[in-house]
């Protein structure tokens, strides 16, 4: 009797180890920041069938390369920091230090400069603060309000959401919302489109509009596969004297 209580107590730990990993899993498909790697992995981005990113991934589902014509970053990753280098024909700058833990940013270091952010207790970052310093307002899981100094005046933005439309990956919002104002270096902010989730996170919803209190308007509109991944992604740019343009952007994921 001794041995089928010993054999039963080991299968139901087994049982109980396939379920945790199962739901281990299912948190993987979530937007909270701490898990670098969710989902899909976003392969390329057109932009009017103009500028096309392509991005490169390691075994372990990392960003290691993005590249735009001649333009690319390289990108290295330890347990305590992210390194990317910018490589351009036109330009040169210094490497950024993405400083991270438990799998999000919590500084950036380059060329002598450190950003600083802050995040809340449910991971939303709320302020970056030293070079530059902007700050996020957070409402139903979603940025609902924002503000950056512009180098003139402090700009300050509302935010609206497709309640409809759960967000999966938050490419998009990386420029809409000024997150980039972290990055300190070009096109570091394609490691945050590839990996969102460094900043902890994410919205929960797909980004309907933005309006700006110095008179312009951006809204969204997208196609989605699916799963709920978008696939065009189509930004209506009013300006503060009502003319307004189009910007398309194709992504393809994986």
């Amino acid at each position: 009797m001794k041995t089928f209580r010993l054999i039963g107590m080991a299968l139901l730990a087994v049982v109980m180890c396939v379920n945790f990993a199962s739901c281990s899993d299912d948190e993987d498909e979530n937007n909270d920041g701490g898990t670098v790697v969710s989902g899909k992995l976003l392969r390329s981005m057109s932009e009017d069938d103009n500028n096309n990113y392509l991005f490169s991934y390691n075994e372990k589902k990392q960003l290691i390369s993005a590249t735009l014509g001649g333009d690319k970053i390289n990108v290295k990753w330890s347990d305590s920091d992210i390194i990317v280098e910018t490589i351009s024909t036109s330009f040169k700058e210094e490497p950024a230090n993405f400083i991270i833990k438990n799998g999000i940013i919590t500084s950036t270091v380059w060329d002598k400069e450190t950003e600083t952010l802050t995040y809340d207790n449910n991971k939303h970052l709320i302020k970056i603060s030293g070079d530059k310093t902007c700050m996020w307002s957070w409402g139903n899981d979603n940025i609902s309000k924002f503000s950056y100094y512009d180098g003139r005046e402090t700009i300050t933005c509302t935010c609206t959401y497709y309640a409809d439309k759960e967000n999966k990956h938050s490419t998009i919002d990386i420029n809409a919302l000024r997150l980039y104002h972290i990055c300190g270096i070009e096109y570091a902010d394609l490691l945050l489109m590839a990996h969102p989730n460094l900043l902890g996170t994410t919205n929960k919803n797909l980004l309907k509009s933005v309006t700006s209190s110095d008179g312009w308007t951006e809204n969204y509109s997208y196609e989605i596969d699916k799963e709920g991944y978008p696939t065009k992604i189509i930004v209506t740019e009013t300006n503060e004297y009502g003319s307004s343009y189009n910007d398309t952007y194709t992504l393809i994921w994986q």
